[in-house]
């Protein structure tokens, strides 16, 4: 899919008969300009807290009105062509198109949670009965732009974590990924550019995870940022008896100082899972 344009729709119960105000229409169109705008950056690299976008974004970035639709009010934003981008050949507006029409309206998505942000200042200058969609004539697809928390309360409520699992799912254009933990939901990742290199290494091994996340209200990751990650296995070298033995702080077993189970838990359960683990790193 190569994405040349993107719909934007008013409904209402109104709208037909009194419009929207010139303010709330600005507003709106100017949001999904930002919105596109950040996801450009996101995909080429840039970070909005970098300060000014370079050149490159804001020319491949650039959106006109192309039409306006009868009935509810629907405005169709063209993407404005431009000359051959010294950065990665002028493809990244499309491509942020897409990942805005492809968009599925959630918190928990593959957009980066500042152009989520952003969108959802669509409906800042708009009245309360007002729905907006965003969508793709071609494709048929619509989805619903909700509205949402200033930026801020979003930073507030990211919580620092380490977590551990198996790498999956790592998706290079978008920055997002899976980590699976044993009989757990798995938990959606978020990385950037800088960070690719090492989660396409990290792919399928099991690993460690350190990054910010937010929970849902059912105390579940909703999404990580990935901060750091490494691969955590165990050593291939083979066991040294004179090392072993000339272990001058050797490890004794010490029966007083067993952890034991605090409940009693399925042994048989504990072992298939042990097997699991050795199964994976064989293959």
């Amino acid at each position: 899919m190569v994405a040349r344009s993107i719909t934007i729709t008013f409904d209402g119960r109104r709208i037909e008969e009194e419009g929207i105000s010139v303010d709330g229409l600005v507003g709106a169109l100017k949001s999904i300009q930002d919105a596109l705008k950040l996801t450009v950056g996101h995909l080429g690299g840039y970070q909005p807290s970098q300060g000014q976008p370079p050149k490159w974004v804001r020319e491949q970035s650039r959106l006109v009105v192309r039409s306006t639709r009868p009935g509810s009010l629907v405005a169709e934003l063209q993407l404005v062509p431009t000359k051959r981008s010294e950065h990665q050949a002028g493809e990244l507006g499309s491509r942020a198109l897409d990942a805005l029409i492809q968009w599925d309206g959630s918190e928990h998505s593959t957009l980066p949670s500042f152009v989520i942000e952003r969108l959802g200042e669509i409906h800042r200058s708009l009245p309360p009965s007002v729905d907006v969609w965003l969508g793709d004539e071609e494709f048929s697809r619509r989805v619903r732009v909700n509205r949402r928390v200033p930026a801020k309360n979003w930073e507030a409520a990211k919580e620092a974590t380490l977590l551990y699992g198996w790498l999956n799912a790592v998706n290079w254009d978008r920055g997002t990924a899976q980590l699976h933990r044993y009989r757990q939901k798995f938990v959606p990742l978020r990385f950037d550019s800088l960070m690719q290199e090492q989660m396409l290494t990290c792919a399928t091994q099991f690993v460690e995870v350190k990054g910010k996340g937010r929970f849902n209200n059912k105390d579940q990751w909703q999404y990580v940022e990935v901060d750091e990650i490494s691969a955590v296995g165990v050593s291939n070298e083979g066991f040294d008896l004179e090392s072993f033995l000339g272990n001058p702080n050797p490890t004794i077993f010490d029966p007083e100082k067993i952890i034991r189970a605090s409940e009693p838990f399925d042994t048989e359960d504990f072992m298939r899972f042990i097997e699991d683990v050795r199964d994976d790193r064989k293959g």
